[in-house]
């Protein structure tokens, strides 16, 4: 029997970045027309705070939008919403997206993991 040479239908990729002295965790699964993005550190490696954004098909005044809703939470972050809906608009995707960081996590650590998952992802889309 012959075997035919396909590729794959999806890809996963995982990183890792080191924010002052705190592993960050990322993990990508990449699919043809979305992208599933996780965020955690040690001790936290649950899938909770995910929110699904989609982009937009109609535009305003020349600028697209996108939509986003949270499935899960265990608090009114939003966070994962946000970055999903940022990341749906600039690259007409839709994003399904986990953040997972320490009830402690300040503003520049969520701004660390944004740059470095945007920096992750234009790595694959541009």
């Amino acid at each position: 029997m012959l075997s035919e040479v396909t590729t794959p239908r999806f890809q996963v990729h995982t990183y890792s970045h080191l924010f002052l002295s705190q592993q960050i965790y990322f993990q990508l699964t990449i699919l043809q027309d979305s992208v599933f993005i996780w965020i955690g550190s040690e001790g936290n490696e649950i899938l909770g705070n995910l929110a699904i954004a989609m982009p937009s098909l109609l535009r305003n005044n020349g600028t697209s939008s996108s939509s986003g809703t949270t499935v899960l939470a265990n608090d009114v972050d939003e966070t994962s919403k946000q970055l999903g809906q940022k990341l749906a608009t600039k690259f007409n995707k839709q994003f399904i997206v986990s953040i997972n960081l320490p009830p402690s996590t300040d503003q520049m650590m969520l701004s660390f993991a944004e740059k470095k998952v945007l920096a992750i992802i234009k790595g694959f889309f541009s």
